[in-house]
């Protein structure tokens, strides 16, 4: 939250959400990871998780846009998984949360120029008291015009960052051992 502007040491951060979608057509790898970490944030109670879903949507072909692209040989249909609900499910929960006097300033992490709209209907019907919206960038995405214009104010979220925000190599919920994946953690440093 330091990196935001406008933040003062009185600044409290009291709720995380995660918006995501449970990965369904990536290697059992993959899904592992990201099940544990899901489970080890709502245990902690770090963060509550929204879910999205994906779904596969056919590949229409890039040259003329007409016919979905099908394998020659058996007529298989090339699909890809695409994520859906994860910026309806933000904008939701950002008015809602607007809505009931739950923050005072909201921090979306994306650059997603989707969510655009969210900063401007929250600036704009919530100023008693005044809602304030931010967004801060991942790495290796281009600052967001769009998003900056209409939030607050913004910050990009360094690789030094997300180095010092990797999980724990272990974290122990309840009765249950969380480990850190080895792929998270190749050439950096863990706590």
């Amino acid at each position: 939250m330091e990196a935001l502007p406008g933040y003062t040491v009185n600044d409290v951060l009291e709720h995380v959400l995660y918006f995501t979608a449970n990965i369904k057509f990536a290697d059992a790898g993959k899904h592992w990871r990201q099940k544990n970490y899901l489970e080890m944030l709502e245990g902690t109670g770090q963060a509550k998780v929204v879910r999205g879903d994906y779904q596969l949507k056919q590949i229409r072909c890039p040259n003329c846009d007409n016919e979905p692209v099908t394998c020659k040989q058996c007529n298989f249909k090339l699909q890809v998984p695409r994520e859906k609900k994860t910026d309806v499910n933000i904008a939701m929960y950002a008015t809602l949360g607007a809505m009931q006097d739950r923050y005072d300033s909201l921090v979306i992490v994306s650059s997603d120029s989707d969510l655009a709209p969210v900063a401007e209907l929250i600036r704009k019907h919530f100023k008693n008291p005044v809602k304030r919206v931010y967004y801060a960038f991942p790495p290796e995405q281009l600052r967001n015009q769009v998003l900056i214009s209409e939030a607050n104010g913004f910050c990009e979220i360094t690789e030094q960052m997300l180095e010092w925000s990797i999980m724990r190599r272990v974290v122990q919920v309840d009765t249950r051992r969380f480990s850190c994946p080895s792929e998270w953690t190749e050439g950096g440093a863990v706590r």
